[in-house]
């Protein structure tokens, strides 16, 4: 969430991996330890064994390595709704326009990509990072910031924890609806074989065949 290092200020659309996480732990799809284990270990250690945050060595290159399953994440919960296709869209290009907008720059050599790209003038970017906390240099405005973006992930984190149901309200569901006994599909299937098999008896006496 920081105002220059942060995914979000230059995706925004990872802000979809919050409630997509939540859904995740709340529905236990077959694989989603698999899924959710590196995420969670490489994010730790970028969090708490990294030794800096704003330094050439920032962590922003070891959240690389979660950052494949946080998009995973996001598109198995963005596919179970149109709408939520709608808004990946929304803030995925959002975050397209910015960078490539900052990609044009560094190549008229207004900037440097690895220096000052926090310099861009990108119209998304000049709208949407000053709503976010600058943990770099932090101002009065920094903590309120911040807490105001610690309520906004917990929102999402609710939102997507009810998106869907859990494995035991899905149990629960299949057992008020049980399954057609085999025995009751195989007396249906003889039922309708002797109606078809008269019906058949009947056609060939008129036809004489």
């Amino acid at each position: 969430m920081d105002h220059g290092f942060g995914l979000v200020a230059w995706a925004p659309a990872f802000l979809l991996a919050v409630p997509a996480i939540a859904a995740l732990l709340r529905r236990r799809p077959p694989g989603w330890g698999a899924l959710l284990l590196p995420l969670a270990g490489a994010w730790a250690t970028a969090t708490f064994l990294a030794p800096s945050m704003h330094e050439w060595m920032w962590p922003g290159r070891l959240v690389v390595i979660a950052v494949p399953a946080m998009v995973v994440a996001t598109a198995w919960w963005v596919a179970e709704s149109r709408r939520r296709v709608g808004w990946l869209v929304a803030l995925g290009a959002t975050g397209v326009v910015g960078w490539a907008w900052t990609a044009s720059e560094a190549l008229l050599g207004r900037l440097t990509l690895v220096v000052d790209f926090e310099r861009t003038t990108s119209p998304t970017s000049t709208v949407w990072r000053p709503l976010l906390p600058d943990l770099g240099q932090p101002t009065m405005l920094t903590p309120l910031l911040a807490a105001a973006w610690v309520a906004v992930l917990a929102a999402l984190f609710v939102v997507g924890r009810r998106s869907v149901d859990a494995p035991s309200d899905r149990a629960g569901q299949a057992a008020d609806h049980p399954a057609e006994p085999a025995s009751s599909c195989r007396q249906n299937g003889s039922i309708l074989a002797e109606h078809t098999g008269r019906q058949n008896t009947l056609v060939s006496k008129h036809t004489g065949l």
